[in-house]
């Protein structure tokens, strides 16, 4: 696994996914990997039609079976103020396997990817919050892996070269997982669920590769890391 990290000049000097490194130029910085950036990440699945009877939903075939991730809602009242909640459920072929709740909605989508892989399912939810902002979880074939490893947050998984990579946050640090192996990263934070700036699309997954703006000590970074051929 190789890891590039590209000081900034200033966060503040992102938009979009456009960047002033401290040294040299973005151009330059994008050209190296290039050809990977635009690969994608063949385990991901598409999210369902929106002419489809329930939108919120990804669906994709997995071992000769249809397996559904899906965003049920309903409404809570607390003394007479209505909050729309959210659960997760998964299906395989019609039948429940997976159920979880969500908690309250808010404006960021809580249902965030099914990836099929591998004879696996995995599904990365947002979860929300009092606060609200919601926090990242990532269940494979039922085992919510925040549970399992001790995470306050897990989010951006993604295949990587054909194994799971998804960051993770624990004790405050951000780091990394690839195929069972955890990687020391030590960021303050990766942006992520964001509508805007640099963070809208962060982190970006491709086939190979991960591109994502992170803060390590007041200084902030475009990196990416990939398992190349």
């Amino acid at each position: 696994m190789v890891v590039e990290e590209y000081p900034l000049a200033s966060f503040l000097a992102t938009e979009g996914r456009d960047f002033v490194p401290a040294r040299g130029t973005m151009e330059a910085v994008l050209a190296v990997r290039a050809a990977e950036r635009v690969r994608p990440d063949p385990a991901m699945v598409a999210m369902a039609p929106l002419a489809a009877a329930d939108p919120n939903q990804y669906q994709g075939e997995l071992d000769g079976s249809l397996i559904t991730a899906r965003i049920e809602s309903a409404n809570l009242d607390l003394g007479g103020i209505v909050y729309p909640t959210a659960t997760l459920v998964v299906l395989r072929d019609g039948a429940e396997i997976y159920r979880m709740d969500l908690g309250i909605a808010g404006p960021v989508p809580l249902l965030r990817g099914l990836w099929l892989y591998d004879h696996h399912w995995v599904v990365e939810v947002a979860v929300g919050t009092p606060a609200g902002m919601p926090l990242g979880g990532i269940i494979v074939d039922g085992e919510l892996l925040n549970v399992t490893y001790g995470y306050e947050e897990a989010f951006g998984f993604q295949t990587m070269a054909g194994r799971p990579f998804y960051f993770f946050q624990r004790n405050g640090r951000v780091g990394a997982a690839y195929d069972g192996q955890e990687i020391e990263l030590d960021y303050d934070q990766v942006q992520h669920y964001y509508c805007c700036s640099g963070a809208a699309f962060n982190p970006e997954p491709a086939k190979n590769m991960v591109s994502f703006f992170a803060e390590r000590s007041g200084i902030w970074y475009y990196v990416e890391i990939g398992v190349y051929p």
